[in-house]
């Protein structure tokens, strides 16, 4: 019994000698691969850590400058840059390269933003949109980031970016668009159109009915004032600011007498395959599909139909055009009409278009393009836009505008006469 005990001893130290032996090995193997994995976890959290610090300060850094765009590049930069020593990397404040002009730095840019397509572009004159990155890498102060790991892979320092672009708004003060219609649908939108406007869009009608906007149109501007109430459905459309009973001053330029309209109008004939300069004075109708014609500085009263399709271009020289009581203008196709207005004209300097009398429309289709740096001052005109025809002007006072297809109303200035108490600017995200 004793020999059979002591042998039962020895067998079973016998069998405890190499499992302890093969613990001991596993946990010596495990607790280097248990360090690394907890370093990479941590590196990996400096680095997600640091990508957020990058994307929050390109964010921060773009709305502050955005917001100060109208204050010059000086207060942009220096609101920018007050906003990027709001973060720091490794113990140091970001740096975030301004430049010296207003077509930026390497990191810094102003210019535009086309929300249809989602793109920015740079210019050199600067704009309303501010893209910003912040970079970090060995060719820009900030340095790249140095974790350990990727160089014992042999993969070199971490660098990295992160992109904000941020447009400004402007104040609620400003209007860029006053709509004098008194009935319903004096601003209609449907299908995909869209209506963006630098400053306020007033509609002065107190109907019920005179905002009426589709499920797939846009309103975008820094605020949308109503003589009475904007209706529930059209709510989802307006990326604007909402004031409704509105109590609005007089049309701007109710006071100003505009341009009598005398003489016998002479004919116009435009060579359609080359170029045609009409010297200013009144005209009869002008109905022509090829050809460039260009209104040479001055005034242009137009008596008949003014009608523009195919491939048409009009070319205002310093040019106003104004039309009579009765006379209505097309255009449609390719047509376009640019240029800049005339001077000289005490009261409605920067229009360039008259027509105050007997209600008409202004009908645009196609992919045809009116783009002028001026006021269009028509009180008793409809514009309507179809297709994929745009407007790209300064400021309007219309009787109502239509929009429908994938048509764009743009207006980039402002009615200096009806700014009310200022408000500061401000600046909004766009991606």
């Amino acid at each position: 019994m004793k020999m059979a005990a002591i042998m039962s001893k020895r067998t079973k130290k016998g069998l405890l000698r190499p499992d302890a032996g093969v613990a001991t090995i596993n946990l010596v193997t495990l607790i280097p691969a248990f360090i690394v994995i907890t370093w990479m976890a941590a590196e990996v959290g400096m680095a997600l850590r640091l990508v957020g610090i990058a994307r929050d300060a390109a964010e921060s850094v773009a709305l502050a400058a955005a917001a100060r765009y109208r204050d010059g590049f000086d207060a942009a930069t220096l609101d920018g840059t007050t906003a990027a020593l709001g973060y720091t990397a490794g113990g140091r404040p970001l740096v975030v390269d301004f430049g010296s002009r207003m077509n930026g730095g390497t990191d810094v840019a102003f210019g535009r933003w086309d929300p249809a397509t989602r793109a920015f572009s740079v210019d050199t004159d600067g704009g309303p949109a501010v893209r910003v990155r912040v970079r970090f890498g060995d060719d820009h102060p900030n340095g790249s980031v140095g974790l350990l790991l990727p160089g014992l892979f042999g993969t070199g320092p971490f660098s990295f970016e992160r992109t904000a672009v941020a447009v400004y708004v402007p104040p609620r003060h400003t209007t860029s668009l006053r709509i004098e219609g008194t009935g319903a649908d004096t601003l209609r939108l449907g299908d995909t159109a869209r209506l963006v406007s630098y400053g306020g869009v007033s509609v002065l009608s107190g109907s019920a009915r005179a905002v009426n906007i589709g499920i797939g149109p846009e309103v975008e501007a820094s605020v949308l004032r109503l003589g009475g109430s904007l209706p529930e459905p059209a709510a989802d459309a307006i990326d604007a600011a909402v004031e409704e009973s509105v109590t609005f001053v007089v049309e701007p330029h109710a006071d100003d007498a505009l341009p009598t309209i005398t003489g016998t109008p002479g004919t116009v004939a435009v060579d359609p395959v080359g170029t045609t300069r009409l010297a200013p004075g009144v005209h009869g109708a002008v109905n022509f599909t090829a050809g460039l014609l260009i209104l040479e500085a001055g005034l242009h009263q137009f008596v008949g139909g003014f009608e523009v399709g195919g491939t048409a271009q009009v070319i205002l020289e310093n040019a106003t055009m104004q039309l009579a009581d009765g006379t209505t203008m097309v255009l449609s196709d390719q047509a376009s009409i640019k240029g800049t207005p005339m001077t000289g004209l005490v009261g409605l300097e920067t229009c360039w278009f008259l027509h105050r009398g007997i209600s008409t429309r202004i009908e645009c289709s196609g992919r045809s393009v009116v783009e002028v740096d001026g006021r269009f001052y028509a009180p008793n005109v409809q514009v309507a836009l179809r297709d994929a025809a745009t407007w790209d002007i300064a400021s309007a006072v219309v009787e109502g505008v239509e929009g429908f297809g994938t048509s764009r109303f743009s207006l980039e200035g402002k009615i200096d006469a009806l700014d009310t108490t200022p408000l500061a600017g401000r600046a909004r995200l766009v991606r």
